[in-house]
């Protein structure tokens, strides 16, 4: 039977829901495990751990450039056209109570901006999303990075591309799979450290001497807005300057900071592993972006 081709778009990455704490939005108590990696703090935290771990939680932009290649030539020899959908890039403050708001940007957008998540349209037959994401018959792949296992059929479009750029589907699966969601007790037992409650406090009083007496954090401020309670901007506006006046985000950023230096501590051979992957895979994309591959 002949399929028409039709255009549609569909997610690079493996798709994993990301389980969003509200754990840095409240004072409620929190039960951690502390033998999960990242809970236990670090006295001396590597001043670019942020960093680091927010590279490590984003797929590498020329390998996936050179995917969306594989795959639209993949595509194409099945009688679809590929429209990518790229995903905004995540960091890890995102999850960490509320991003970074700047007065400027309070003033110019209010929290209009703010999101923890991306939306993804998909329009696609059966048969489009066959020739992408293969068949049950093909066999599955499977791999489990952080405690989450990620399966893919062998024989689609999806396979391919990671085959090609990253050397083999579990590779694909590895560097493209990792998510905030290994993060997160990090994240969770920064938000619930001892010393985070005395920076919200100070936080807190000068919002309300601002006029908005009900507000304990910066993310209840955000998540107010995002559900539709409170979406007047001067709250953004005073979030913001409260922020600067009492130091906030420096110093719930250097509580954070101990415990992402902890999780790369506690998952350097992870970290490593995966990091070589990317790295082969750079040089391989390299070729494929110039067609001489």
């Amino acid at each position: 039977m002949n399929v028409k081709p039709r255009k549609f778009a569909l997610c690079l990455a493996v798709s994993v829901a990301v389980a969003v704490s509200a754990s840095a939005c409240s004072n409620a108590p929190q039960s951690l495990n502390p033998s999960l990696p990242g809970t236990t703090p670090e006295s001396a935290a590597d001043p670019l751990a942020r960093s680091k771990v927010d590279t490590f939680i984003n797929p590498e932009g020329p390998a996936e450039q050179a995917r969306d290649i594989v795959i639209a030539k993949c595509m194409h020899e099945a009688g679809f056209d590929w429209t990518p959908s790229t995903p905004s890039p995540v960091t890890v403050l995102q999850y960490f109570g509320a991003p970074p708001l700047s007065i400027e940007d309070a003033r110019t957008r209010g929290y209009a901006r703010a999101s923890t998540g991306t939306e993804q349209e998909s329009q696609q037959s059966d048969a489009a999303q066959a020739a992408f994401a293969g068949s049950p018959q093909s066999g599955k792949v499977s791999v489990d990075i952080f405690g989450s296992q990620l399966s893919i059929s062998q024989g689609g479009c999806l396979a391919k591309s990671y085959a090609e750029v990253y050397g083999s589907a579990e590779n694909g699966m590895k560097a493209t799979g990792v998510s905030i969601n290994a993060v997160l007790p990090a994240v969770n037992a920064a938000s619930a450290d001892p010393a985070i409650a005395p920076i919200q406090e100070k936080w807190s009083t000068c919002m309300k001497t601002a006029g908005f007496t009900d507000l304990r954090t910066p993310g209840e401020a955000l998540r107010n807005f995002l559900q539709g309670k409170n979406r007047d901007q001067a709250v953004a506006i005073a979030d913001a300057k409260c922020r600067e006046q009492t130091g906030f985000q420096t110093a719930a950023n250097a509580v954070l900071s101990k415990y992402l230096t902890a999780f790369l501590r506690d998952n350097e051979a992870m970290v490593t592993e995966i990091q070589s992957i990317r790295n082969a895979a750079g040089q391989t994309a390299q070729k494929i972006l110039a067609g001489t591959q």
